[in-house]
């Protein structure tokens, strides 16, 4: 069984190719932006679909909240970039063939495992690279509107001052001196 980065742990670091046909590395918004990251556990499933549909629908949402938003999915990178480009999908997808990504942030269910017995949270990271929250996945259909509700209640609690050890707002000039 994986183990499992808890909440105000550094999230682990990956390097992979997107379903856009690139590599993309997590350093590349160390500092910059937060990053909220999905997991799809069996692609082509009805519930991988449901979900994946529902973020893809809700990018913009993402973008609004000023966070990255990525998938990553059991898949090689040419399968990975077949279906978005047959699907027309605009969310990033990254291609974990061997399941290091999911094993890393201790998704058990990294390469399709029929025997998990829940579907993977999706983390929520902060532009320092730090785990901010973890928000368990319970209801396909529902889980973007559960994700987007705990980046609205981070920013508020950081408003608050109540959390000061989570850093979402992208990194600017004026805000960070």
């Amino acid at each position: 069984m994986p183990i499992e980065p808890g909440t105000g742990q550094p999230a682990p670091g990956f390097r992979a190719p997107t379903s856009h046909g690139q590599t993309l590395d997590s350093e590349t918004f160390h500092g910059k932006l937060a990053v909220v990251l999905f997991f799809l556990t069996r692609p082509g499933s009805a519930d991988d679909e449901v979900l994946l549909d529902s973020f893809d629908e809700h990018l913009v949402d993402f973008g609004h909240e000023r966070v990255q938003l990525l998938g990553v999915a059991p898949c090689s990178p040419r399968a990975l970039r077949d279906r978005a480009e047959a699907q027309q999908l605009a969310v990033t997808i990254l291609a974990d063939e061997s399941g290091e990504i999911a094993r890393t942030f201790g998704v058990s269910a990294a390469v399709g495992d029929p025997d998990a017995l829940a579907p993977p949270a999706t983390v929520v990271i902060d532009r320092r690279g730090v785990i901010a929250a973890r928000v368990p996945r319970t209801d396909a259909p529902h889980h973007v509107e559960d994700v987007l509700e705990e980046l609205r209640r981070l920013e508020d609690a950081i408003d608050a001052g109540d959390r000061p050890d989570v850093s979402l707002r992208p990194r600017t000039a004026r805000s960070d001196r």
